[in-house]
């Protein structure tokens, strides 16, 4: 059987290495089946397990902000996808923007090539949804999203759903756990509540520290831990704000970590008090990796996260309701025991890196037959 070329667009492939949608090209590309080639995008220097750099970047820190590209490196990707022939598909993964799918609308009237576009991140206003779709077919990471695109979409679009890819997180030791307890001015056995989410975006930060009053009384000396990092200039000065204002409060701020692990896989629980993932993947990769590593997550019953499978779900601003269910988590062996395994498995079911390889090589084969019929 011939291979299937395939061309991943999608933001730089460089460090660092923890952005949602350059983890799911990584695990893409780790965990494809035999029958399809991948290239990404990246640089020389920096190669993918699995695929082929194409190396239009010169390094890392050089390409665009941390976590956006610049306009220049827009401009370089859309270049070479004007002269590039090797590919039968384009497959498209960022989080859309008008500018970008006008553009590469305008492109493919010239090079009619097979694309499939993911939805890296849902859009804040999906009323203009169709201004932002180019793909023969699109993949919506959660159902929620593809139900926004059908109810505001005229253009009849093709929309599937392909949960995110999760490759297997490395198990934390307990020196790793105790260690970044020390960095945090912690006792070793001090318990621990994470939020692994936005200062800037859902007011995530804003609803934890409404769950954090009531801690005192429930779950004495319990902390939660603000695990966010800084996506935008204004992420600092919001962070010293709520410095000021949550210092009463067993709060404490993790700054960005070396590595995420350690402090998930030590917390008690992880909480994901947030509706609106602007600026997120669909289902946040933090929290699937909080489920592999046997930890509960707690998330609201509205938004795309909720369809984190074996999460427990509550009403997103009812604070009493999420420290009722935090307190049965710590004191309810048997319940933590049934949350912590339903968790892994739909981990095992739904995002484990080469069940979601498989479908979108299948995506990648169907598209590449169009095109030869074209």
């Amino acid at each position: 059987m011939v291979a299937v070329k395939v061309l991943i667009v999608s933001k730089p492939v460089v460090p660092p290495f923890h952005d949602g949608s350059k983890s799911l090209v990584l695990a893409l590309c780790s965990a494809m089946e035999g029958g399809v080639d991948l290239s990404v995008l990246g640089a020389k220097a920096h190669p993918v397990a699995g695929a082929k750099v194409v190396g239009l970047y010169p390094s890392p820190g050089q390409s665009g902000s941390r976590f956006a590209p610049s306009l220049f490196d827009n401009a370089k990707a859309l270049a070479y996808l004007g002269v590039e022939r090797q590919s039968q598909v384009w497959h498209f993964v960022f989080a859309p923007n008008p500018r970008a799918a006008k553009a590469i609308r305008q492109l493919r009237r010239v090079r009619p090539r097979p694309s499939l576009q993911t939805i890296a991140s849902p859009p804040r206003d999906f009323s203009n949804i169709d201004q932002l779709l180019f793909g023969d077919v699109v993949v919506a990471q959660s159902e929620w999203t593809r139900r926004q695109i059908l109810a505001h979409s005229e253009r009849g679009q093709e929309v599937t759903v392909i949960y995110p890819p999760l490759r297997p997180p490395p198990q934390p030791s307990s020196e790793q756990k105790a260690e970044v307890r020390r960095r945090l001015g912690l006792r070793p056995d001090q318990p621990m509540i994470v939020f692994p989410g936005d200062l800037e975006f859902g007011g995530g930060a804003e609803r934890c520290a409404a769950i954090a009053k009531y801690l005192p009384k429930e779950l004495n000396d319990t902390q939660v831990v603000l695990a966010c990092r800084h996506k935008t200039a204004k992420a600092q000065s919001i962070e010293r704000q709520l410095r000021s204002e949550l210092r009463h409060l067993p709060i404490t701020f993790s700054g960005e970590l070396p590595s995420l692990f350690p402090l998930l896989a030590a917390a008690e629980a992880v909480v994901f008090p947030v509706a609106d993932l602007f600026g997120k993947v669909d289902l946040p990769i933090s929290l699937l990796e909080a489920a592999a590593l046997g930890v509960p997550v707690v998330v609201a019953d509205d938004g795309p996260a909720s369809e984190v499978q074996g999460a427990v779900k509550l009403p997103i601003d009812d604070s009493a309701a999420w420290v009722s269910a935090l307190v049965r988590l710590s004191r309810d062996e048997a319940h933590r025991t049934a949350v912590c395994d339903e968790g892994r498995a739909g981990i095992a079911e739904r995002h484990a890196a080469p069940r979601v390889a498989s479908r979108y090589a299948a995506l990648y084969r169907q598209l590449a037959r169009r095109g030869s019929h074209r």
